[in-house]
């Protein structure tokens, strides 16, 4: 391969003609690396893939069959046996669990120009999974809540906030409705890892279904993503004796193979939009003033 001998003057003013006609603009911004991964991931061929392995697993396992005109069919007692659970974040203070937290709210004089500086409060978050079967029923929520505790003795909860928790109401694998109560967990990050995980398996989702039991017909299937504790040998092992199996979706894809993200979405709105009203330094005041009001 030969290379070419321009003088150096001719590279010089080569290079200036470069950086005259080149755009060099550099924007300088934080990347949506979820979005990314999300891109990336939501291909034609892994789409397709899944959803071709879905009908088989519904196939193989009882939960379907093909009718006359070979279309998988699913049976209503069949439906309440498939599960969807997917997770959400929620932040009341609008950080979003990013480092440093939401900004101080400084009070000001509009007329005067803002001379003061802004600090960073701790962000705290919680994580909520729930869902619901494929008729329709909820899946009872649990919470997992962030703790600075180092030891189990030292974990607490304010028990006043239970008694807006109410039970759900639902079938699932017994005769006859059922209530079921909310669960919650702690940890350092207010997340799911991998024994939180199956913690919250072992005891909220087994009992739903008593008459669970690994032959076909009494399998219970559980949809999720690609989170924490999904690949644990030991977690899918101990679901499988049980008569559960659980069936991850393509990773950063739940917009499209979840059904739960149809929920979610008006959810996590309505929840973001009530947090702003309820921190908002207006409703703040106005709330205090009523407080006193009623105390004298």
């Amino acid at each position: 391969m030969k290379t070419l001998d321009i003088p150096k003057r001719e590279a010089s003013n080569l290079l200036t003609r470069l950086f005259r006609d080149t755009a060099l603009d550099i924007n300088a911004e934080k990347l949506n690396c979820a979005e990314d991964r999300r891109i990336r991931w939501t291909t034609y061929q892994n789409l397709v893939l899944w959803f071709d392995a879905w009908e088989k697993f519904l196939v193989e396992y009882g939960f379907g069959t093909y009718d006359a005109n070979g279309e998988l069919v699913v049976e209503d007692e069949m439906k309440k046996r498939i599960l969807n659970m997917d997770e959400t974040c929620m932040s009341l203070d609008s950080g979003n669990g990013n480092r440093g937290g939401r900004p101080e709210v400084t009070y000001h004089d509009i007329r005067f120009p803002q001379l003061g500086r802004a600090t960073s409060k701790s962000a705290l978050t919680t994580t909520m999974i729930s869902g619901s079967n494929a008729a329709g029923e909820l899946i009872p929520p649990h919470f997992q809540f962030q703790t600075a505790a180092q030891t189990d003795d030292a974990e607490a909860i304010r028990i006043e906030c239970m008694r807006y928790m109410l039970d759900v109401v639902g079938t699932f694998g017994h005769d006859k409705e059922q209530q079921f109560p909310i669960s919650f967990g702690m940890n350092s990050k207010g997340g799911m890892d991998d024994a939180d995980f199956f913690e919250y398996l072992q005891k909220s989702i087994l009992k739903l279904y008593p008459d669970a039991a690994p032959v076909k017909g009494k399998w219970v299937v559980i949809k999720c993503d690609s989170g924490p504790g999904r690949l644990n040998g030991e977690l899918l092992a101990y679901l499988r004796f049980h008569g559960f199996i659980l069936f991850p979706g393509v990773p950063n894809t739940t917009a499209v193979t979840q059904e739960t993200d149809q929920n979610y979405g008006p959810f996590q709105g309505a929840c973001r939009t009530t947090s702003e009203t309820l921190f908002s330094p207006i409703v703040n005041i106005t709330a205090i003033a009523w407080y006193l009001n009623t105390i004298q």
